[in-house]
């Protein structure tokens, strides 16, 4: 996600990239839900300067966990359409994300990276169902990303960050100046190796709240851990998912209450998926088995994804309707 975390001591930081000169999208992309009424800007722009689209255990079981990347070929562009949404990942022709899926607490958004013609980043815009947020960054160009000012309908916000790659704070203010929210990530790394990273979050006068994201040895996120949620995964020698734990805990601290539901995905040697098994805390051996058939472009890379889906029905497995996910990719063509 951000930063990039795991499980050790603090060391070096990174080293950080340039962002890249590109421009907007035309198109307006589809969204899912709309995101918390504030939320922090600093992931985000650390997952700006990242090449790829990561999956994380926090994601819904309906996004693809390879659904932005590709086996072969050198994608530009893939377009993702599950049911009415669509989601898009372009990459600039360095290589860098100019518009990518991200998760917030209320589910998928969409960003668009905005550029200065030296490369710098001016902006960007979050769009999720019919809200979309403008972010225009306005420090002096010194320090590019000291203030940001962030419209969504007719309010206005500003947000005051200090960014380094180990260290993210940033406050949120209405125009009047009256302070609205604060947010701090910091990553922790055993040399360069992420290992995890925390985000604490105050809005207003609600209690602080700290998730933790943890990374294996290989980057791959393998833990979050919030207040109410705890996601877990274990992953192939090929970094693809393989166990997946996504538990929640209710209660007070006295009469604590847990529901879980753990999946198991197998991937073929073309690294396809092509099964998911689903065991729930009802206590069912198969609360779902879903099985995965392709359609496949020259390239190799799928292009569309139909389920087999079964769930336990009065004790055993009976099918039900499947969706089907479709991708359409752009490769870069020539040198």
């Amino acid at each position: 996600m951000w930063g990039q975390p795991g499980r050790e001591q603090a060391g070096t930081a990174p080293e950080t990239e340039t962002f890249q000169e590109t421009e907007a999208s035309e198109s307006e992309p589809e969204e899912t839900t709309d995101p918390p009424e504030l939320f922090p800007l600093g992931p985000i722009l650390v997952s700006s300067l990242q090449k790829a689209v990561p999956w994380g255990p926090d994601w819904v079981l309906t996004m693809p966990p390879d659904g932005f990347r590709v086996s072969s070929g050198l994608a530009v562009s893939i377009t993702l359409s599950i049911d009415e949404e669509t989601y898009q990942v372009r990459w600039n022709d360095n290589g860098s994300l100019k518009e990518f899926p991200f998760v917030l607490p209320g589910g998928f958004v969409q960003i668009q990276c905005r550029f200065k013609s030296s490369g710098g980043l001016q902006g960007l815009v979050i769009s999720a169902s019919d809200q979309a947020w403008q972010v225009d960054f306005i420090g002096n160009q010194e320090d590019p990303l000291s203030l940001a000012r962030i419209t969504t309908g007719d309010a206005v916000y500003f947000a005051g960050i200090h960014y380094d790659p180990i260290n993210i704070s940033e406050t949120w203010y209405d125009p009047e100046g009256t302070v609205l929210a604060n947010f701090t990530s910091r990553s922790y790394y055993a040399g360069k190796a992420p290992r995890f990273l925390t985000l604490t979050s105050r809005q207003a006068e609600e209690e602080e709240t700290t998730d933790w994201y943890y990374y294996d040895s290989f980057g791959n996120i393998s833990e979050i851990r919030r207040a109410d949620r705890v996601f877990s995964a274990l992953y192939t020698q090929e970094q693809r998912p393989r166990y997946w734990k996504q538990e929640r805990i209710t209660g007070s601290d006295a009469d604590i209450a847990k529901t879980f539901e753990n999946y198991t995905l197998q991937w073929n040697e073309q690294g396809l998926l092509v099964r998911i098994s689903e065991t729930s805390s009802s206590g069912e051996q198969e609360a779902a088995d879903i099985r995965y058939e392709y359609t496949l472009d020259a390239q190799g890379n799928w292009t569309e994804r139909r389920e087999i889906r079964m769930t336990s029905q009065l004790g055993v497995l009976a099918p039900v309707p499947g969706g089907t996910v479709r991708r359409v990719i752009s490769y870069k063509t020539g040198g």
